[in-house]
């Protein structure tokens, strides 16, 4: 890879790291991570969600209550307030990312998701 063009890619990673909004995010994340109740909530929220995948993929039928209690633990970790001010610090994050990709493929003619494609 040209030495410019990797040094002006790791600038953009650093510009981006030191942006208010990724900032921000990484902020909402040590917060609620320093929680231990959204911790737990998250946590039990995915070893539920991985357990009644692994027992549907294995063929047992998941009972209604089941599949309620999931939703209820989902709505709980939506609704707590650590983890909605993480998610929504993550809502802007996906923003400014788009907004860098649209910028970039402006610039320089084409979209780096047609490389992954």
């Amino acid at each position: 890879m040209n030495d410019a063009l990797l040094q002006a890619a790791k600038d953009l990673g650093e510009a981006l790291r030191a942006s208010p909004i990724i900032q921000e995010h990484l902020q909402e994340i040590r917060e609620s991570d320093a929680e231990s109740e959204p911790g737990r909530l998250k946590a039990r929220l995915e070893a539920l969600y991985d357990d009644l995948v692994q027992r549907q993929a294995a063929g047992e039928i998941l009972s209604g209550g089941e599949i309620d209690q999931y939703y209820d633990l989902e709505r709980a970790v939506k609704q707590h307030p650590a983890l909605a001010r993480q998610a929504q610090a993550l809502d802007r994050v996906q923003d400014l990312m788009t907004g860098t990709h649209d910028l970039l493929t402006n610039e320089l003619g084409f979209s780096f998701m047609d490389l992954v494609k």
